[in-house]
């Protein structure tokens, strides 16, 4: 198995002001807010993942998890259209530009930095 690259992390800062910063409508669905097509009209393509006891965890804990999951989106930064954690289910929804395997690496790339985070859906249409 190829060994990923060293990744960048944000400071908790940016974390913290990215959420902060993020609009978000209250009840809005999630099927509402994910984008669905590229700027090109390509199909998105999308996976999901379960962070086991997530809501469970300390807040300090929350924080890593957090700057972790960030850096890692950051590294595939334009691959990436859309992510949502959702913490009340303990799952995140990630969209990206549609590549053959690219929802299993960046997958791969968080379980590899938080391995409580698990793939349980990936559609590449």
């Amino acid at each position: 198995m190829a060994q990923l690259p060293a990744l960048v992390y944000p400071s908790l800062m940016s974390a913290m002001y990215l959420i902060e910063t993020t609009p978000m409508q209250p009840g809005e669905p999630l099927w509402q807010r994910v984008p669905t097509r590229t700027e090109h009209g390509e199909l998105v393509a999308d996976f999901m993942m379960l962070f086991r006891q997530l809501r469970q965890t300390g807040c300090l804990r929350q924080r890593q998890i957090l700057d972790d999951l960030q850096g890692v989106l950051q590294y595939y930064g334009k691959l990436v259209l859309f992510a949502e954690l959702n913490l009340q289910l303990n799952t995140l929804w990630v969209s990206h530009r549609p590549r053959p395997g690219l929802g299993l690496e960046i997958a791969a790339a968080i379980h590899c930095k938080i391995p409580q985070a698990v793939l349980i859906t990936q559609n590449y249409r």
